[in-house]
């Protein structure tokens, strides 16, 4: 039987437990809505109402427009990368060719974040191209056309045999068109899925059962995948990071990312409290890009002109930490002594053993030497220290564009 449902204009019922589903009202003026409903208890469901895009700090709520109509889970496969879902209804509050194309804008974010490279999108849109209007059919294309734009792929048109149009379909080609009759003679219901999904797609099918027993005005559709374990490369962010570093290396090293970023937030808003303006930026976390290896950057950028990076660390998910000793390009660590002082606080965190010759190298240590909670305090301290003393030269005078005190403090 199915896994999971994605299910609209339903309520979940009172017996099914409220972790099985995630769920809400239309906007709170209708006594139903649409839902991500796990059936089968092998697999699991988590909310996601708002996402992280790699060129901004904020966040973006996912469901601006009728909340209700969209419901959005991540959905948990033993063995399987996380697979995002996504239950649309089409609201019919005034037009809801406008009512789509704003929960498409909506969903924007979602694409551009870490969670948008393995998507599967469904529901009851309530437009159609199965029509011989043109004008309600063009701006049916225009919704279709926004939902690709997306990346995203009708699943219909990836299986081999598609369930067979109606021979009275409104678009006046039944029996050759590749409409799906899901509500009487009209296609309003779809499927959509990323095209990392896509050679996974097995099957779609029409499954008149529920209309016939009553339980439903609509054809549900069944869409068979053969998940494969090969992990699909998407973009990064520190929650992400920190996740696949738990995935990978356990509890113990996501707490240890965990607590970095939470230093560099703090660090960040000390620096700019002490100098009565951000001047320096710690909060960037760049990675580098779209990848199933992901490295995340603890960094400081330098706001005051002229402009400057200075490297710290980075943590890679196979499970180390790369010293940045050859990227430090700034005062006062663009020079040997100042990094062998680093070098030399460095190792003595048990653990930590860098030559002095890899001064102007990447070394290496394992993160889970900083699971010690005595280790990540010397890490913090060094770190600390970067943040706090790093500076870009005057370009015109070659003396420090501004100086603050060190302060070597834990998380």
């Amino acid at each position: 039987g199915a896994q999971v449902a994605l299910v609209q204009e339903a309520v979940p019922p009172l017996e099914l437990d409220r972790h099985r589903a995630v769920y809400g009202e239309i906007a709170g003026h209708r006594n139903w809505g649409s839902a991500v409903v796990a059936l089968d208890p092998a697999v699991s469901i988590e909310s996601l109402r708002s996402v992280r895009i790699p060129w901004s700090r904020r966040r973006y709520l996912l469901t601006n427009t009728h909340p209700g109509s969209v419901a959005i889970a991540r959905l948990t496969v033993p063995g399987i990368q996380p697979i995002t879902l996504v239950s649309v209804y089409g609201v019919m509050d005034g037009s809801v060719v406008s009512t789509m194309l704003r929960v498409v804008a909506d969903l924007v974010p979602l694409f551009d974040s870490p969670y948008g490279a393995r998507v599967i999108l469904a529901g009851d849109l309530n437009v159609s191209t199965a029509t011989k209007d043109p004008k309600h059919r063009a701006r049916a294309e225009a919704v279709f056309a926004a939902i690709r734009s997306l990346g995203l792929v009708e699943a219909k048109r990836l299986v081999a045999a598609p369930p067979a149009s109606s021979a009275d379909c409104p678009c006046g080609d039944g029996g050759r068109c590749t409409h799906l009759a899901t509500w009487g003679r009209a296609e309003l219901d779809h499927v959509f899925v990323s095209p990392s999904l896509a050679g996974q797609v097995t099957a779609l099918s029409a499954d008149p059962a529920p209309v016939e027993a009553g339980l439903s005005d609509h054809v549900p559709l069944v869409l068979d995948l053969a998940l494969f374990a090969e992990r699909t490369p998407h973009t990064w962010d520190e929650e992400s990071f920190a996740d696949e570093i738990g995935r990978r290396h356990g509890a113990g090293a996501r707490d240890v990312v965990e607590q970095l970023v939470n230093w560099a937030d703090h660090k960040e808003r000390e620096l700019a409290s002490a100098a009565g303006v951000r001047t320096k930026t710690l909060t960037r976390f760049p990675t580098n890009g779209c990848t199933t290896e992901p490295e995340l950057w603890l960094q400081v950028d330098l706001d005051l002109e002229p402009k400057g990076i200075q490297y710290t660390i980075s943590v890679r998910a196979r499970g180390d930490v790369v010293v940045q000793f050859g990227n430090m390009r700034h005062p006062p660590f663009d020079t040997e002594a100042a990094r062998d002082e680093l070098r030399v606080a460095l190792n003595t965190i048990a653990g930590v053993d860098i030559p002095a010759g890899q001064l102007r190298r990447l070394p290496t240590f394992p993160l889970a030497v900083l699971a010690d909670p005595a280790n990540l305090l010397g890490m913090v301290a060094v770190l600390d220290r970067i943040a706090t003393e790093s500076h870009t030269a005057s370009a015109m005078t070659g003396v420090p564009s501004h100086v603050t005190t060190a302060t070597l403090t834990a998380p």
